[in-house]
C-alpha cells in the first residue's frame, strides 16, 4: 500500500524534523531509513542545494549513515515523524505552567 501524501506534504514533513520512513524496494522488501530535510540536521544547511528534486524524487539527508540519499516518493509506504513540532513525542510533553515560572522568577 503506497502512501497517499503529495510530494509537497512529504517535503514539509521532512523539513519539520527527522522521520522514520518505511520504503519498499524493487523486490517488495520493506526497509526503513531515518531521513530529514530539516536545516538543523543537514551537513551544510546554508550551502545545500539538492542535486535531484522533481515530482518523483528528492535528495534528503540520511541521519544514520550521515550522507545524502535519493528518496523516490513512489517507494514510500509510511512516514513516522520522530522529531519536530508535530512529532507525537512532543504532543505528550508537559506544558509550562505560568504560576511556576512566576514563582521561580520572584523567589
Amino acid at each position: 500500500m503506497k502512501l497517499k501524501q503529495s510530494p509537497e506534504q512529504i517535503k514539509e514533513t521532512l523539513l519539520d524534523g527527522i522521520c522514520e520512513i518505511t520504503l519498499l524496494n524493487s523486490y517488495s522488501v520493506e526497509y526503513q531509513k531515518n531521513l530529514t530535510l530539516s536545516p538543523v540536521h543537514l551537513l551544510e544547511p546554508y550551502e545545500y542545494t539538492p542535486s535531484v528534486s522533481d515530482e518523483y524524487r528528492t535528495e534528503v539527508w540520511d541521519v544514520v549513515k550521515e550522507e545524502y540519499y535519493i528518496l523516490t516518493y513512489n517507494d514510500i509506504i509510511e512516514i513516522e515523524q520522530l522529531t519536530g513540532l508535530y512529532a507525537p513525542c512532543n504532543q505528550k510533553k508537559l506544558k509550562p505552567n505560568e504560576d511556576y515560572f512566576l514563582e521561580e522568577i520572584w523567589d
